[in-house]
């Protein structure tokens, strides 16, 4: 299957952004829940911690603004971010079942960002194959469980027990988070449909 040079390339460009802005904004709704649970649940900072920072503050002369700049770029921070989610599950049941899957789904996003800019041509027209079956078997679906039916027809993450966790998003949660699909993908998911997949005898289906 031959397929137009211009179009992969505005494709790779779309890919990259694409994986890049669904992690942003789960990152984002991640750290809304992680500010109130620290608004609720106040780090406690051990006394050497304290001292440390006393220290700190008079030998460079820092104020409490600084600190207070520093927690904050460190609870925005992905990994701490992903840290203090587990354990709003493991100290609030009734949140686990989001905190849980929404750390997998983080996962996985990670992963895909991480290495989006090197991925090779095929992939990426597999990448819209798969893109095709999932809005041809449901138009209307949600970003959320768009990205989980990517992430598990691309193999994105292997554990089963993890692709499992995904679909324990409550589907308000799922409904509610847009990951920017519609401006990064359904432009090139329309043209790979009419314009490449039909040809390929083994997509099947009408062009969505």
């Amino acid at each position: 299957m031959e397929v137009d040079s211009y179009f992969l390339s505005r494709w790779r460009k779309s890919y990259v952004k694409m994986a890049k802005d669904a992690l942003d904004r789960v990152t984002s709704d991640m750290s809304k829940d992680v500010h109130v649970y620290l608004q609720e649940n106040p780090p406690k900072y051990g006394k050497l911690r304290l001292l440390n920072r006393k220290m700190l503050s008079t030998v460079l002369r820092l104020d409490e603004n600084f600190w207070e700049k520093s927690d904050e770029d460190y609870y925005n921070f992905p990994p701490t971010i992903e840290a203090v989610a587990l354990k709003m599950a493991k100290d609030n049941p009734e949140y686990a079942e989001k905190a849980r899957g929404i750390n997998v789904l983080f996962h996985a996003l990670r992963i895909m960002n991480k290495f989006s800019d090197g991925v090779t041509d095929k992939w990426l027209l597999k990448a819209l194959r798969y893109f095709c079956e999932i809005y041809q078997q449901d138009p209307n679906i949600n970003d959320i469980d768009a990205m989980i039916a990517f992430i598990n027809k691309a193999k994105v993450i292997s554990n089963k027990n993890s692709l499992q966790t995904l679909n324990t998003i409550p589907q308000e949660v799922k409904d509610s988070i847009d990951l920017n699909l519609d401006e990064n993908l359904s432009t090139f998911v329309r043209q790979y449909a009419r314009e490449y997949a039909m040809n390929d005898n083994s997509f099947g289906g009408k062009s969505i």
